[in-house]
């Protein structure tokens, strides 16, 4: 839309009026678009969806970073950690002293070694980098980033979703609207028509029959009856629109089109086809499921494959006491290594997880082709359908100038005593039918056009039009 349009949108939608039926200036349906967008929750909602999807992407990408963790504690011991050196006899012989030699036993008493003092405070901290994971990490990234892919699908699809509901809702509103003044208009004539009649029939002039009275008066009643079920499905759909452009129940709201665009069509049904494949968000969802389950296969491998990771580790100890295993030089203290874990055997488990794996693998392959089909088909049923109401619409358009004018023409019979009155009902009858049936196609047709749109994903405007 152009800045101002935009503008004019946001300004409905934070400073409209207060009052549930206050007047609003008339919507195109590109505002009512904008609206929606804003304000429809299924839209919120798969927004929070992707952000989700983001965030896993940052948990995936977390397994490259170093891990650091530190941890301390302080306590006060109820006694003094002690040590207890056990009593000890060792027989020691000597030599070199006299000519024989001595042979002595010495007990060394049992002794309480003090360890620490009772207040101790420690800290440590750890970290552990990972080196080589056997895919680990690339499969967890594989996995999330097809994941961003899938929420990114979905959101468009969320917005190609309104904007159809939109489109159809707002049109629907108009055709039903256009076939109310058609019907009562119809009514405004043949009432006329009525009138005549019966002054015809009550003046006794032998033009008008009662039984043409008759027929004429159950035309103008069941005209009415259809013109206030008409404007009934019409009130029907734009409540429906408000409820997709997430207003409020008591909106009031007036539409500023009044007709059906026709849009001709000269993309060929090859061109609707190769796009689909580029742009549909079922396809590209299903291709990000078979990514991510590439993604998985890669991390369950890993698991019978070798691990290897920096290791680091400094602690550091406060205790009054310098002696036992506190010394100053066991107060500070760090270590740095390397550590490799290798699974050996678990039974069999991991390899078994791969074949499942590799089974979802190959049941999403043939739901690619699946979809694949069913994509061509329903593109197929489609531009088919639409290239049959273009035809139609045409048809319809030629039929509805013939039957203006033959409106004319009887009407124009009939007050020159020509024709019958029962030639003029008919007349006007057969064009309220016709004018009705147009607008009708032109409705179908443009259905149809914004369907195949939602399919295609995007680009149809380009494909579409002339």
């Amino acid at each position: 839309m152009k800045k101002w349009s935009y503008i004019f949108v946001l300004s409905i939608v934070f400073f409209g009026p207060s009052s549930p039926n206050a007047q609003s200036a008339p919507l195109t349906v590109a505002d009512c678009i904008d609206m929606a967008l804003i304000k429809n929750q299924q839209r919120a909602i798969a927004q929070a969806d992707l952000q989700m999807a983001q965030a896993r992407i940052g948990q995936a990408r977390s397994a490259y970073w170093p891990q650091v963790t530190t941890s301390a504690l302080a306590v006060r011991l109820d006694d003094n950690p002690l040590f207890v050196f056990p009593e000890e006899t060792d027989t020691y012989t000597i030599t070199d002293l006299l000519p024989q030699p001595i042979v002595t036993n010495v007990t060394i008493p049992q002794k309480d070694i003090k360890l620490l003092d009772k207040n101790l405070f420690t800290a440590s901290a750890n970290i552990t980098l990972p080196l080589y994971t056997g895919g680990l990490r690339s499969g967890y990234m594989r996995q999330a980033r097809a994941g961003l892919t899938v929420a990114q699908q979905e959101v468009r699809r969320t917005d190609q979703q309104i904007i159809y509901d939109v489109r159809r809702l707002y049109f629907a509103t108009v055709l039903a609207t256009r076939l109310s003044q058609i019907a009562q208009e119809a009514l405004t004539h043949l009432t006329a028509t009525l009138n005549l009649s019966e002054g015809l029939y009550l003046r006794g002039s032998g033009k008008v029959k009662k039984t043409d009275y008759l027929q004429n008066k159950i035309f103008v009643e069941s005209v009415r009856g259809m013109q206030t079920r008409l404007q009934n499905q019409a009130e029907n759909a734009r409540a429906a629109l408000i409820f997709y452009m997430g207003l409020s129940h008591d909106t009031h709201m007036t539409l500023s089109e009044t007709d059906i665009p026709i849009q001709q069509t000269t993309a060929s049904l090859n061109d609707l086809l190769n796009s689909a494949l580029r742009f549909n968000p079922d396809w590209l969802s299903l291709h990000a499921g078979l990514e991510a389950t590439e993604g998985k296969i890669q991390e369950t491998k890993s698991e019978m494959r070798p691990r290897l990771a920096l290791l680091g580790n400094l602690e550091y100890i406060t205790n009054s006491y310098e002696q036992g295993i506190v010394p100053p030089q066991n107060k500070r203290a760090w270590q740095i290594g390397l550590g490799l874990e290798m699974p050996l055997f678990n039974g069999f488990r991991t390899r078994h997880k791969v074949q499942e794996v590799k089974a979802r693998l190959t049941q999403l392959e043939h739901q690619k082709i699946l979809l694949h089909e069913g994509l061509s088909t329903q593109i197929k049923i489609l531009y088919q359908t639409l290239i049959a109401t273009q035809q139609h619409v045409a048809s319809a358009q030629a039929a509805l100038d013939a039957a203006k004018e033959n409106y004319q023409l009887t009407e124009l019979g009939y007050q020159a005593d020509l024709l019958e009155v029962q030639d003029l009902i008919e007349a006007q009858i057969t064009e309220a039918i016709i004018k009705a049936q147009y607008h009708t196609v032109c409705y179908e047709h443009y259905q149809t056009h914004i369907q195949i749109e939602k399919l295609i994903g995007t680009e149809i405007e380009r494909l579409l039009h002339e």
